[in-house]
């Protein structure tokens, strides 16, 4: 890690931000925990899990701040109840006009897939007893709650 930092030194330097370098060819994640977000998904406005499903990748709504790196966890809403999917912002940021009845948005973040959890895993009612009262949007989640989450995939597997 330190060579390639001073491999980075060398070259010049496109980005710096949040802990992230980049310069064009690699990317370096400084030291840093990424932040953990939940957002939610409505399938009935989109089929996130036939598109993850087929593809590794996905463009996801992005209206808070989440960075390269963060990761994101997928509650699925509607008859479902419960978060899918981690997955890691591999780009964000971009920009994007578009608009239905059902969304609106500016700009886009390419999120890529890491675990799909088998449904009820991680339910509603685990994370309402772990002290999420509700999701509604892009929520930042603590710690504690981070950990908890990695404790149900211990016991998944």
């Amino acid at each position: 890690m330190i060579a390639e930092l001073f491999e980075v030194g060398r070259s010049t330097i496109t980005e710096h931000n949040n802990n992230i370098l980049k310069d064009g060819e690699h990317v370096f994640y400084l030291n840093c925990s990424p932040n953990e977000w939940i957002v939610p998904a409505n399938p009935k406005c989109f089929d996130v899990i036939g598109h993850l499903e087929k593809e590794k990748r996905i463009e996801w709504k992005q209206s808070s701040a989440i960075h390269e790196g963060d990761i994101v966890y997928i509650y699925v809403g509607s008859l479902i109840f419960c978060i899918l999917y981690r997955l890691r912002a591999i780009k964000v940021n971009i920009p994007s006009k578009y608009q239905d009845e059902n969304i609106k948005t500016t700009k886009v973040m390419e999120l890529e897939r890491i675990k799909q959890y088998q449904e009820g895993t991680i339910s509603f009612e685990k994370l309402k007893s772990w002290g999420i009262r509700a999701i509604r949007g892009p929520s930042k989640i603590t710690k504690e709650i981070s950990h908890k989450i990695k404790e149900e995939e211990t016991c998944e597997n």
